[in-house]
């Protein structure tokens, strides 16, 4: 398995809230520090998942180092992302997505595969805002979503 060489800064933490991550960052941090340090939060995670036995080891998938290569621009487009989060996109590990049978990473919960395009349409997406009751702005990346009504909602 392939763990981010970077530790995590001492001055960031992450918290889960009511199935949404929060990233913790002091205000002098660059942006390629709050992606690092997003990235390493996610990989820890997913290996806390896989020695729990949560989640098979198989079913992460672990970017090159220069990044997805297909999440281009253009795939971005329709999700009228701002380019800070396209690039962390670009450099996020993800799981397999499926059903709430299959690989979730909270209860009732999947993460959003990017890298495939699975679970996220337009329509995905403007009805999870819907359900939320929320508009989710351009620099707020949706990472999981239910997989039921009693899932959980992760956003950074």
């Amino acid at each position: 398995m392939k763990v981010p060489a970077t530790s995590a800064p001492a001055s960031s933490s992450h918290t889960i809230v009511e199935g949404v991550v929060y990233i913790h960052t002091e205000g002098n941090q660059s942006p390629g520090n709050s992606q690092r340090q997003a990235i390493i939060a996610i990989t820890k995670y997913y290996q806390f998942l896989v020695d729990k036995g949560l989640l098979p080891a198989s079913a992460i998938h672990y970017p090159p180092a220069n990044g997805w290569p297909q999440l281009t621009d253009n795939y971005f487009t329709p999700l009228g992302k701002t380019p800070a989060v396209n690039r962390l996109i670009r450099h996020l590990p993800f799981v397999e997505y499926g059903d709430v049978e299959t690989y979730n990473i909270y209860y009732h919960t999947v993460a959003v595969d990017y890298r495939t395009g699975d679970g996220i349409s337009y329509g995905d997406f403007h009805n999870l805002e819907e359900d939320l009751g929320v508009d989710i702005p351009p620099h707020v990346l949706i990472y999981a979503k239910p997989a039921r009504a009693s899932g959980r909602c992760w956003m950074f």
